[in-house]
């Protein structure tokens, strides 16, 4: 189902009443295209909200994936060349725990969705991790 300002767009097969694949890449690009198709199931329905994908928010799971990309590229070109002696014993705080472990978690992930042969896992490991870093 297709949503524009939180109403179900209608569609019909035999008026041709239709949003076709590329009138959605038109409006929202492809990667908010791309990760909004692979977010769901494929068991299940998909509920795709065309306003959602167009906000620059945190609401938006791409763009906030994309928001936690862009940091994490910072951190790491900021850290990039300086490798003084690491230090004998870290210290952690919960939050960067909670971090920590959700990353080790990676190829795990990527087993299970590959197994399992549903990319949703991947899309949902990516916000889990997007949110736990920011």
């Amino acid at each position: 189902m297709v949503f524009r300002k939180g109403k179900p767009v209608k569609m019909s097969k035999r008026t041709g009443d239709m949003i076709s694949l590329d009138e959605v890449i038109e409006e929202i690009g492809v990667d908010a295209t791309r990760f909004f198709l692979l977010d769901t199931s494929a068991d299940t329905h998909i509920e795709f909200d065309l306003d959602l994908a167009k906000k620059s928010s945190q609401e938006n799971p791409v763009y906030y994936i994309q928001y936690a990309h862009a940091r994490i590229s910072s951190v790491l070109r900021k850290i990039e060349g300086d490798v003084s002696q690491p230090p004998s014993s870290i210290d952690f705080n919960q939050y960067e725990r909670e971090l920590a472990l959700l990353l080790v978690q990676v190829y795990d992930r990527i087993w299970d969705a590959s197994l399992k042969m549903a990319p949703h896992i991947l899309t949902q490991y990516c916000l889990d991790l997007a949110k736990r870093f920011h």
